[in-house]
């Protein structure tokens, strides 16, 4: 599996940056719980589809959950592990894994498509179906994608 090329160190440290700055924002722009924790999963998901590193996006979603919880939800930076916190917690979570995630079936994806190419640039695969117009002899023509 292809990962990041950026070292884990920076990545985390550019995840704790992030972190604090998306909850420097959202506290300014959004004053209810639900939508500061919206736009928090959102940042989440982002540095994980971008760091790519399965180590990397939960460990940035720790710390947006420990800036959500203490300073976003919790005024003054009180930490508490209510059933609510929890769950925000999880939810974090599974966003970060999504996003490493949907950065690597992109990437499969790509793969995929450029290792068909290739096959069919070097006549590996088999063309597609044609039949003959009428008037035209069959196997005269072929189709190239």
């Amino acid at each position: 599996m292809e990962t990041s090329k950026t070292p884990l160190s920076f990545l985390l440290a550019g995840g704790f940056c992030t972190m604090v700055l998306a909850s420097a924002v959202t506290a300014l722009v959004f004053h209810d719980t639900a939508a500061r924790v919206g736009a928090m999963a959102w940042v989440v998901f982002c540095f994980a589809w971008l760091a790519r590193r399965a180590f990397a996006a939960p460990a940035a979603a720790l710390m947006a959950w420990l800036f959500t919880t203490g300073f976003l939800i919790h005024h003054l930076g009180t930490l508490a592990f209510e059933r609510a916190d929890l769950l925000r917690l999880g939810l974090f979570e599974i966003v970060a894994l999504l996003g490493v995630a949907a950065a690597a079936g992109i990437r499969l994806a790509a793969r995929v498509d450029k290792k068909v190419r290739t096959a069919r640039q070097e006549d590996l695969l088999p063309q597609t179906a044609y039949e003959p117009r009428v008037g035209e002899q069959a196997g005269t023509r072929h189709i190239t994608a």
